[in-house]
């Protein structure tokens, strides 16, 4: 898709590019490839530098913890997805039966150990704290059964990518975190169990005037890959949590509470809001689906070149028809 002077014209305008923007990033493992894409079409292409919240689950945190460090450090995102493999974000036992009793007994068949280390070589903390954007990463707290909102930097300095990495660990894929609580230990995972997307909160009452949601996927199933082992104890866990009350329609209710403070503000019942503007992107629709787990350096590039292009599209349809 080549992107027309028309469409970069109206989204650099600065009553869109200047906007207080929020963006919030769900889940969906190595195909938040999409979402690097969708970063650098709006942010490098189209100037939405003004950036106040990020707020990310499962792959979504990765997002937006190398976004909380500036709009000017993107290309330490880039780059991170320019070498990641599947040996750079897990790795499990030598044997296939030991991987098994692993899952089974232990939580999860593979470690996120090297995704920590990776992060590491790319991410400073001290320009997360200095960037002016606040972090948000999103959990399931399997003890409390509920879902959370972490603020990374409010933790000690030598838990910060433990937080992340909790909140990437798919449950019975990989082991989750630990951490002590009231003098209880606390198992954390994928906060995609429960919201599909972060919720809206933050940014609301952070006064943006635009929500970015940062979709992996487009409604499409997830790509099944047979050689990795589900431990059956926390699966019957994550089904318990995935059938419970916390499962909702995050989409709809994030458009709900929007849609709510808009028709407020139109109607002059509360003078101190502005109108937020709601942005869905997605993936572009591309022949090869990148699955959940499926680190292919080649596929992985075709989908965020074209995310990028169809960022800029999907903002350009919002804005062109108000």
């Amino acid at each position: 898709m080549i992107q027309s002077g028309k469409m970069i014209e109206l989204l650099t305008q600065p009553e869109i590019a200047d906007k207080k923007t929020a963006w919030l990033f769900g889940g969906g493992g190595a195909a938040g490839c999409n979402q690097v894409g969708h970063i650098c079409g709006l942010i490098e292409k189209c100037q939405w530098k003004n950036v106040i919240l990020v707020e990310g689950i499962s792959t979504g945190s990765l997002q937006a913890t190398a976004l909380a460090q500036g709009v000017t450090h993107i290309s330490k995102l880039v780059d991170i997805w320019d070498t990641i493999t599947f040996k750079k974000v897990c790795k499990g036992t030598a044997w296939k039966f030991l991987k098994w009793v692993n899952g089974i007994f232990g939580g999860g068949v593979y470690s996120l150990d090297p995704l920590k280390k990776l992060m590491t070589e790319f991410i400073d903390i001290n320009l997360i704290r200095n960037s002016g954007i606040a972090l948000r990463v999103g959990v399931v707290d399997y003890n409390l059964k509920e879902f959370q909102h972490w603020n990374p930097l409010s933790f000690p300095e030598d838990e910060f990518f433990r937080r992340i990495i909790a909140s990437c660990s798919i449950p019975g894929e990989m082991r989750g975190q630990n951490f002590e609580k009231h003098g209880r230990n606390h198992w954390c995972f994928d906060g995609g169990v429960m919201d599909v997307i972060p919720q809206v909160d933050t940014a609301i009452e952070m006064g943006a005037d635009r929500i970015i949601f940062s979709l992996c996927r487009s409604g499409v199933p997830l790509v099944d890959n047979d050689n990795y082992n589900t431990g059956i104890k926390t699966l019957k866990e994550t089904l318990s949590l995935m059938t419970g009350d916390g499962i909702r329609d995050d989409l709809q209710i994030a458009k709900n509470s929007i849609e709510r403070i808009n028709e407020e503000v139109r109607n002059g019942v509360d003078t101190n809001k502005r109108i937020i503007d709601f942005i869905l992107l997605e993936p572009a629709p591309y022949r090869e689906n990148v699955g959940t787990l499926e680190f292919d350096q080649k596929k992985m590039k075709c989908s965020q070149l074209a995310a990028q292009d169809e960022a800029v599209q999907q903002a350009f349809d919002y804005y062109s028809r108000r």
